[in-house]
């Protein structure tokens, strides 16, 4: 659902614009369809991709940044050192191994941790981290306009993957539909441009 809000919905009119004559349905589920019996021609989930009888094809990388508001950093005053942030309250929507995984890409596997709660959702998640109550591991793919907006700050550029992305997926071994086919490339085409803009933004 938060990919839908964040990443894909934004994008959709283009869609609409370029094929009026598709009737577009969203459905928004935390688990990837059972394509054959719930009549779903193609789904966008996150995680391994490994799912029966579905073939994936990963469309936007899933790894994991630390995002604050710019208010909190101007309350802590510039953070030196990662194990300055990690002594921040630290908000996570799947597991805390995730933050000992950014620590230690950071170099500080040995840190101490502050205190830290599990948010079950990406919409609140995010809403923590904005409103200023601690740090939030994120999506990196899905916060950029937040942090090109200067609503959220990544005080240090340490990713994190943790073994999921998001995957493209249809039924194995059958012939999209046409309808199917043409989302499929105008997804692809919104991919491209994203990173083309990426690209110009960081000149790499």
């Amino acid at each position: 659902p938060y990919f839908s809000a964040a990443w894909l919905t934004p994008r959709l009119m283009s869609f609409v614009r370029r094929h009026p004559e598709i009737d577009l349905r969203l459905h928004h589920s935390y688990h990837p369809a059972d394509h054959r019996r719930e009549g779903i021609d193609i789904g966008i989930n996150w995680g391994s991709g490994t799912w029966p009888g579905v073939h994936a094809e990963k469309v936007l990388d899933g790894s994991l940044i630390a995002v604050l508001a710019p208010a909190l950093l101007d309350e802590t005053g510039p953070l030196a050192d990662p194990s300055a942030l990690l002594r921040l309250p630290l908000f996570y929507e799947f597991d805390l191994a995730h933050w000992r995984a950014w620590a230690q890409a950071a170099g500080r596997a040995d840190a101490t941790l502050g205190e830290s709660l599990r948010l079950s959702d990406s919409h609140a998640l995010r809403r923590v981290a904005c409103d200023g109550h601690g740090v939030a591991l994120f999506f990196a793919a899905l916060v950029e306009d937040d942090l090109a907006q200067g609503r959220l700050a990544q005080p240090f550029p340490v990713k994190v993957h943790i073994g999921a992305d998001y995957f493209l997926n249809y039924p194995a071994g059958a012939e999209l539909p046409r309808k199917a086919r043409l989302f499929r490339g105008w997804l692809m085409d919104m991919l491209a441009e994203t990173q083309a803009g990426r690209t110009d933004a960081t000149g790499l």
